[in-house]
């Protein structure tokens, strides 16, 4: 089972810091963040499942199963030799008609795992944005799998459809969003003598219908993308991994005409001790680009560290071919470090990213609006993080996090710098029977410019227009959010407060208020309260 284990585990071991930025408190539009870097034109999966990142980059969008299996890398199946039946359910309502209900089942037994989960979400927004005039909720999500071991053969079946039909807030008058998903995965892993290989494949088509003004086309788009990968691992008695790759895409895009993108990568590389080296040739019929990966990873008893260079070859955005009229690859480098102490009680985490990209006609064209002629764009990225996590006292838990990005270029947020602190406490009551728990979080997001940000429909930066002064600072946000949990047995029941100042000021009918805006495209976020139920089932 530990060579089948072994299989599982991700391709580059690395620590991500993973950030989710709401346009709605509900998390139905907004952007990612990891390790400091914007997430556009970049590739994604959660489940199995695999997500083309040309128009999808937020996957909070499709329900907490697909959140959370981004943010866990490759999951581990543990199957059971006797029948279990696993399910719940969660139950939301809140403000602005918010009711969103998801479920799981898991038949799990005979070495084999049946999994079942359904979500959907209908919310109108604060002003009304995501509102379509129907009784259509604004994002569906079903999934189910099957997973087997036999015989040292581990196999996986995963189909996955997602439906987001909502209004989108627009300049003239409110837009619509109309994105229907339905993704395929097989793959299957097996031990030959000493060597494990993996085939997987993976189909994502996507129909997707955009009413705004903004949009390259009012034209029903689709896309087909279908992915082949074979992998071979050998692990010698010194535990040096030997690993190869070969990979094999295609990416049709038909919007009015038919536009086709293959490419191939081939990767060999080699885990030995604390050092990792990979080393991989990305191509077409045009052209053939490297890919590096120079990784060290290093533990000294609670101290960690871990250093990485990684030059990343991507095949450009469909949106850039449309307006350069041509095709190729856009290359980008990263320098990564992160050093971590973790104690008994204590936490310390701190990380540095270094990005440079290459800059070509395609990413100079993306500029949507008029800019200043004095306006000079950073040429890398840089952001850092620090997090700290610590139990000051019995039952109260306290995070504190900052992070500092440059912000004028094309992966950034426009948020230079971030503070989060939040605490938590857990106390019983009625003998122990009931688990409350109790969470406040304060944050700031400051010295932004959106100089930057992505467009809300291609998914792609945009320049956003100056002010009369020639700048594009915005004023710093400050929030908290807070909740209460309760708990007996198997049955939750939870109450949420986003953006406790403007509640307060609300309540207390004051002519200030604390709405802010986080895109320059959507509309201001005020206040949110949400009632859940979540509970589970065994057998």
């Amino acid at each position: 089972m530990n060579r089948i284990i072994f299989i599982f585990l991700p391709m580059f071991l690395l620590a991500k810091n993973v950030g989710f930025i709401n346009y709605d408190w509900v998390g139905h539009l907004g952007h990612l963040s990891e390790d400091g870097i914007l997430v556009w034109n970049r590739d994604w999966e959660s489940k199995n499942i695999l997500f083309d990142g040309t128009w999808t980059n937020f996957p909070r969008s499709y329900g907490p199963l697909i959140e959370e299996g981004y943010s866990i890398d490759n999951e581990i199946p543990h199957f059971n030799d006797s029948l279990k039946i696993k399910s719940n359910f969660m139950y939301d309502q809140g403000d602005y008609l918010l009711d969103r209900f998801s479920f799981n089942i898991d038949y799990n037994g005979n070495n084999r795992i049946l999994s079942f989960h359904g979500f959907k979400r209908s919310y109108a927004g604060t002003y009304n944005q995501y509102s379509t005039n129907t009784n259509q909720p604004i994002q569906q999500s079903y999934v189910s799998s099957y997973n087997s071991l036999n015989k040292g053969t581990l196999q996986n079946i995963t189909i996955a459809h997602f439906n987001t039909f909502s209004g989108i807030a627009d300049s003239l008058s409110n837009g619509l969003l109309d994105k229907r998903i339905t993704s395929f995965n097989f793959t299957r892993e097996k031990k030959v003598g000493a060597f494990y290989y993996t085939i997987k494949m993976n189909q994502f088509l996507q129909r997707f219908k955009s009413i705004h003004s903004s949009a390259y086309s009012q034209s029903v788009r689709y896309l087909t993308r279908t992915r082949l990968l074979m992998k071979l691992d050998y692990m010698t008695k010194n535990k040096v991994n030997f690993s190869s790759i070969l990979e094999s895409n295609q990416r049709n895009i038909k919007l009015g005409a038919l536009y086709s993108n293959f490419w191939h990568r081939l990767m060999i590389s080699v885990d030995w001790n604390n050092y990792d080296f990979k080393l991989s040739f990305i191509g077409n019929h045009q052209q053939i680009e490297p890919e590096i990966f120079l990784g060290f990873n290093k533990s000294f008893k609670n101290l960690y560290f871990n250093l990485f260079y990684q030059n990343i070859v991507l095949p450009n955005h469909i949106y850039l071919r449309l307006i350069n009229d041509e095709y190729n690859f856009i290359q980008k480098s990263i320098i990564f470090s992160q050093i971590e102490l973790i104690g008994d009680k204590n936490r310390i985490a701190f990380f540095t990213n270094l990005l440079n990209y290459q800059e070509d006609e395609g990413l100079n064209n993306l500029n949507l609006y008029s800019k200043s002629d004095t306006y000079e764009r950073e040429k890398n990225h840089l952001s850092i993080g620090l997090n700290i996590s610590s139990t000051i006292l019995p039952k109260i838990k306290l995070d504190f996090y900052y992070g500092h990005q440059l912000i004028k270029n094309y992966f950034s947020d426009g948020i230079s710098d971030k503070i989060k602190i939040s605490t938590d406490t857990d106390v019983k009551l009625f003998d122990g029977f009931m688990d409350l728990k109790i969470g406040i979080t304060l944050n700031g997001f400051l010295n932004r410019d959106q100089t930057y940000s992505l467009h809300p429909i291609e998914l792609v930066p945009q320049e956003s227009v100056f002010d009369s002064n020639g700048t594009n600072n915005l004023n710093d946000i400050w929030f908290i959010n807070t909740y209460v949990t309760a708990k007996v047995s198997t049955f939750t029941i939870r109450y949420e407060w986003f953006n406790l100042n403007e509640i307060i000021l609300g309540t207390l009918g004051s002519e200030n208020d604390n709405f802010f805006n986080i895109h320059p495209s959507m509309p201001n976020l005020g206040r949110q309260m949400i009632l859940s139920v979540h509970w589970k089932f065994l057998d």
